[in-house]
């Protein structure tokens, strides 16, 4: 993603430490949409452009953290003084590390742009910095990578404790995180209100009003928002063809699909899948 520009870069994601540190500088151009394999954290040094995470545009100020999860779909349209540090950690170690986000993952991806304070920019960079040295050594140890790997993830949730106003909603009700938990892994399969609030041994009924007074959004639209997504990923990133996508989604029809798809976005899957190559 980031080849043009590289003024420093440490570590390897595809090796045994499975981590990478880049310092990046923008040369004016638009990155590709792309599928996010690792999880990244990037701090802006400057401002400039826009970041999209799961096609939706944050702008890029200086003293920015910006979060990007393995699945998640990113892409940069920056101006040529933009500036960014980057510390990338391969999945398999992100979810040895992710217990150190004290709180559930969604809050993190409802939120993936803070404005930080010069002191907090200035503790991740440092602890950011000293890992890349540490990826920089003849034999690095891997301990301390993990150590400041963890530091780094538990300062993450206290700017957020300080930040966000709603951040109670992810530390009341398990029975919310349990149903998007379930949603995660079903929503290919399920797309009724009435099957998780079965398995949640729930009513229909309290399920959206919980969702609604935790998340400010009814149940059944966290369902449909799940299906679109992967639908849209899919549309942009798979190569298949509409019906293959449609099927492994599991809807049966391809014109239900398509209605499904435009009643949530305005268009059909495929004038997205268009609209989504053009430059």
């Amino acid at each position: 993603m980031f080849e043009t520009g590289i003024i420093r870069k440490t570590g390897n994601l595809h090796r045994k430490i499975g981590a990478q540190y880049i310092f990046w500088q923008g040369k004016q151009y638009k990155t590709d949409n792309n599928l996010n394999e690792h999880f990244t954290i990037a701090l802006t040094v400057s401002s400039g452009g826009t970041h999209t995470i799961d096609f939706i545009d944050y702008k890029m100020r200086g003293q920015q953290l910006h979060l990007i999860f393995p699945g998640q779909v990113a892409k940069f349209s920056i101006t040529e003084n933009t500036k960014i540090h980057l510390y990338r950690i391969a999945k398999k170690n992100f979810e040895m590390f992710c217990f150190a986000l004290q709180y559930d993952i969604s809050l993190y991806k409802k939120y993936p742009v803070q404005p930080l304070t010069v002191n907090e920019f200035q503790g991740l960079l440092y602890e950011i910095e000293k890992i890349s040295h540490e990826l920089n050594a003849d034999k690095p140890l891997y301990e301390m990578i993990g150590a400041r790997t963890t530091i780094i993830f538990q300062e993450i949730s206290r700017i957020a404790e300080g930040k966000i106003k709603d951040i109670d909603q992810y530390t009341i009700s398990p029975l919310v995180f349990a149903f998007i938990n379930l949603v995660e892994e079903k929503f290919r399969e399920e797309r009724t209100v009435e099957y998780y609030a079965n398995a949640l041994n729930l009513s229909a009924n309290y399920l959206s009003i919980l969702t609604r007074k935790h998340m400010d959004i009814s149940a059944i639209n966290i369902i449909k928002n799940r299906v679109l997504l992967e639908a849209k990923r899919m549309l942009i990133y798979s190569g298949k063809s509409v019906k293959t996508v449609m099927f492994e989604l599991g809807f049966n029809e391809q014109s239900y699909f398509s209605y499904y798809f435009k009643a949530l976005t305005g268009i059909s899957p495929s004038v997205f899948r268009k609209k989504s190559r053009e430059p």
